[in-house]
This record gives structure tokens, sequence and C-alpha cells, in this order.
């Protein structure tokens, strides 16, 4: 008697997640780039894309009592043209799923409670990645420094 096993690796879905924030300032505004990037192969990163997947990007103040948001969620789904030429592009390539946005927000506001005053600020954002079934990810970018 034989036995014939089929077996199967692991999905290249979505398992990891990653987040990243740069920040610059004008007289007036403060604004980035936030890219959120998910590995997968091309083909489980593009299926998930065509099936309703997008990514959520909010943005924070860190305060030492409460985080406000500084502007309202932003979500991104399928799109079309040549990224990552152009920012607030979600995109599927061989590496996986991209997102690339701007932010910018009002500068001069209070990003910053702390107890010591030291007239510095802290920005941070979060991307979180819901596919079609409603599974979720999510990653914190790291905070980002300075007068804003």
């Amino acid at each position: 008697m034989s036995v014939l096993v089929f077996s199967a690796g692991p999905a290249n879905g979505a398992g990891a997640i990653s987040a990243r924030l740069s920040m610059r300032t004008t007289a007036t505004t403060t604004s980035g780039v936030v890219s959120v990037d998910l590995p997968m192969s091309q083909h489980d990163a593009q299926g998930y894309i065509n099936n309703g997947a997008r990514i959520e990007v909010r943005c924070y103040g860190d305060d030492y009592f409460f985080d406000d948001q500084l502007f309202p969620t932003r979500t991104f789904t399928r799109t079309t043209g040549t990224p990552p030429s152009q920012a607030d592009r979600l995109w599927a390539d061989q590496y996986g799923v991209h997102l690339f946005t701007d932010i910018s927000f009002a500068r001069g506001a209070e990003y910053n409670e702390d107890l010591a005053p030291d007239n510095g600020d802290e920005v941070y954002c979060k991307g979180t990645w819901i596919d079609g079934d409603g599974a979720v990810l999510s990653a914190f970018t790291t905070v980002a420094r300075g007068t804003f």
C-alpha cells in the first residue's frame, strides 16, 4: 500500500507590514511622506488589491496626555498609473504591496504636550492594511521630532 501526500508551503500573502515617515518644514506648513510596505509575491499583492484590500493612514501629534489625530484618516485602494512616480498610490510589484502618500498640516499648532517645555514637537503615523476579508495588520512609524 502506498500513500500519496500533497503538501503546500505557506501562502505568500500579507504577514508583515512596515511604515516609515519623513518630514520637512517651511515657514507655514509641515509636510512629509508616509510609506507603507507589505512584502509578498507580486501575484498575491495584485490579487489583494484587485479584491478590495486597502491601506488607511492616520498621523498623530505624540502628546503626553492625548495623541491628537492631525487630519482625517486617509484611505487608499486600487489605483491606476505608474507608481511610484506619483504620490498617493497603492500598487503591487515583485516585492509586494506599497503605498507612498504626501501629508501636510498647518505649522504652529501644539503637537507636543510634554511636561517639559522644550519647543519640540513629535509626530508619528500608523499604516493599517485591511484585506478584502477584513483581516488587519498595522504598523507605526518612528516618531519624528522637530518644531512643527
